[in-house]
């Protein structure tokens, strides 16, 4: 309401900063309500750009020329075409009087998107185009006080004609952690807990979540890693980078993980406002952070470069004390001493060059002052500021409607036994047997030949049973099962080392054994049948084993059995 208020006046530009799913976007149509007229939105979304280029492509501007829509979403590189159809109508003086407002969404990105988008530093010419009492808002969720100021430099904001909105972005009903990351980054181990290894069907569903990278080549890394834990079925998550949440609500998102320090804090709480819109929802937040942002681990590494250095230094003066006693001893000549001179100079220059590389990899490396804020929270003492009392300071607690509620768990300092979920443990496997070495040139048999076509046979049913007919003719069955498997069963066969399951996965590694090793091990035994092994029995007792020392004196006979047999 105060936003319509503050455009329905037109005597005041507009800065807009609340939380995500907190309606920012309803102010933008409530103007409308109650005064007829054209508000024009310019918005970043890739995918809202093109259908405006579509539809004006079709319609030629003629129906917005007419004021057919009440509002005109589009983009800067749209709105600010050199000798476009809207710098034609922004001119016609017949239009430019029925607006009533421009609205910038998503603010933030006029200083964060800026250098690969130019046309929005070209937004700062519409001030000079547009009536002056038409309002200009900026809208966002995070805005820090540097990008607002350069945002209303842009658009030509003055501060004392200028009505900030502010509400706070805390959402009561997600709970913030900053983890470590604590294995290979490369790895992705430390996002395990997602979806533990081995998860099957019967076993507790993994949450919906959502995973931000800044790096198109580490989500889809990470994408694969997740990806082969998982049996084929719904997607529960998505590794994304930053434009999948501009503009994106999907209310059921329940985990927004952050991978990796390398983004602004603001953009960081735009992309946590994603979990758990709905508010009746409970939502998880994480940060995974390199662990050498974090205080006690560069302690430590000043600590290790401490003692480094006075070991270093320790044993130079060491070196320097043996060369004097050896010059009084000794005595040293004007050409070594010049040598020792230069070798000095040599290392200083080294020295030097090291430590410039080693700031220049500093540099680009930096954290953002904010984020370290963030990842070292436990260490500062931050006092929040009161928006709310600030709204309505007549009120002792201030205003009930901006006032933050508070949420029953807020983050992993104060409550940290919700957040063992987290911890991913990998567990420490079984050396794996090593399978069989067989015979570099071995022929086929009949047999062999025979067991080959019956797998590929069963190849082919298998992936339509599971995959579907389209999956075959698309990708054939290697999804079941590889060629080299295949390849390496009849071979292993013909030399008769897969018997049971268990020599199945010895010999192949094959992921499938599991699920279909029983169905293999059947074909085997039918073309291959295993030997059985013949019993023999015997009624006659066991002769007594006879010592060592008497074991080469023949036993005494008996002559009655003699006598009989003769």
């Amino acid at each position: 309401m105060k936003v319509a208020k503050a455009f329905l006046q037109k005597d005041h530009d507009i800065v807009c900063i609340a939380g995500t799913s907190l309606g920012k976007t309803m102010s933008f149509w409530l103007p409308l309500l109650w005064k007829k007229g054209l508000q024009i939105v310019v918005t970043p979304l890739n995918q809202l750009g093109k259908q405006n280029v579509n539809s004006l492509a079709k319609a030629g501007c003629k129906d917005i020329e007419d004021l057919k829509y009440l509002v005109i979403i589009v983009s800067p590189e749209q709105l600010m075409k050199p000798g476009g159809e809207f710098e034609r109508l922004l001119h016609k003086p017949e239009f430019a009087l029925q607006i009533i407002g421009f609205i910038c969404d998503e603010a933030h990105c006029i200083t964060s998107w800026g250098e690969f988008h130019p046309e929005y530093k070209e937004l700062q010419w519409l001030c000079h185009i547009l009536p002056c009492y038409v309002p200009f808002m900026m809208a966002s969720a995070t805005l820090a006080p540097s990008d607002l100021s350069h945002a209303k430099r842009l658009l030509c904001m003055r501060t004392e004609n200028l009505v900030t909105i502010k509400t706070s972005i805390d959402c009561f009903n997600i709970k913030l952690c900053v983890r470590k990351i604590k294995h290979s980054l490369a790895s992705f181990q430390d996002l395990g807990f997602l979806i533990p290894d081995r998860w099957k069907n019967t076993d507790p569903i993994p949450p919906k979540f959502l995973i931000f990278f800044d790096s198109i080549q580490d989500a889809m890394m990470a994408a694969k890693s997740l990806q082969s834990r998982l049996t084929s079925g719904e997607t529960w998550g998505l590794c994304t980078t930053e434009s999948f949440r501009m503009g994106m609500n999907i209310p059921d998102i329940t985990m927004v993980i952050q991978w990796r320090a390398t983004c602004k804090l603001s953009t960081l709480w735009q992309r946590w406002g994603h979990a758990a819109r709905d508010w009746q929802l409970q939502g998880t937040a994480v940060l995974f952070a390199e662990e050498e942002y974090f205080n006690d681990v560069q302690q430590e590494r000043h600590e290790r470069q401490d003692m480094r250095k006075r070991k270093a230094d320790n044993k130079s003066k060491q070196d320097e004390n043996e060369g004097i006693d050896g010059n009084e001893h000794g005595g040293s000549s004007s050409r070594g001493g010049n040598a020792g001179n230069g070798d000095s100079e040599l290392h200083d220059i080294f020295n030097s060059t090291m430590e410039e590389k080693t700031r220049v990899r500093k540099k680009n490396r930096e954290l953002d002052p904010t984020m370290d804020c963030l990842i070292n929270t436990h260490l500062h003492d931050i006092i929040q500021s009161p928006d709310h009392i600030t709204c309505d300071p007549s009120l002792l607690q201030g205003c009930l409607c901006c006032a933050p509620v508070p949420p029953d768990i807020c983050c992993n300092i104060h409550h940290p036994n919700a957040f063992l979920f987290f911890d991913t443990i990998i567990p420490t496997l079984p050396k794996l047997p090593q399978h069989s070495r067989l015979p570099k040139h071995s022929t086929m048999g009949l047999v062999g030949y025979e067991l080959c076509g019956t797998l590929e046979d069963w190849w082919e049913a298998a992936t339509l049973r599971v995959y579907g007919d389209s999956n075959l003719r698309d990708y054939g069955p290697s999804a079941v099962m590889p060629d080299s498997v295949l390849d390496r069963i009849v071979d292993c066969v013909q030399h008769h080392k897969i018997v049971t399951i268990q020599d199945l996965c010895k010999e192949t590694r094959w992921s499938g054994s599991d699920k279909f090793g029983a169905d293999i091990i059947v074909i085997i035994h039918r073309l291959f049948p295993v030997p059985t092994s013949t019993l023999v029995l015997t009624l006659a007792p066991l002769q007594r084993q006879l010592s060592s020392v008497n074991n080469s004196v023949a036993p005494p006979s008996n002559p009655q059995a003699t006598s009989s047999t003769a």
